[in-house]
């Protein structure tokens, strides 16, 4: 008889906080969310300029997005969140 082992290693969902470049009450807003959620500072905060933003593109892939969760409401945050809708927050 065959035996597999496999093992199963979980890990804290990874929230990408979608903020607004420069603004301190975003990334504020941004860290105080991060210190009462599970993965804490292992929560990327992401700053998005544009609707095709490639830092912003870059980080949500290299850093394993598990789900997307904007800090401020503005056209460009809205839109790049819309490019991602497997991703998008359930609140």
């Amino acid at each position: 008889m065959v035996t597999v082992n496999f093992t199963v290693r979980h890990r804290p969902v990874r929230i990408g906080f979608l903020v607004r470049p420069g603004d301190f009450a975003d990334l504020q807003k941004a860290a105080a969310l991060c210190c009462v959620l599970w993965g804490g500072l292992y929560n990327p905060v992401i700053p998005v300029a544009a609707e095709t933003d490639a830092t912003a593109d870059g980080l949500v892939r290299r850093l394993q997005v598990d789900v997307l969760f904007p800090v401020a409401q503005s056209d460009e945050i809205a839109k790049f969140a819309a490019r991602y809708p497997w991703l998008r927050s359930p609140v």
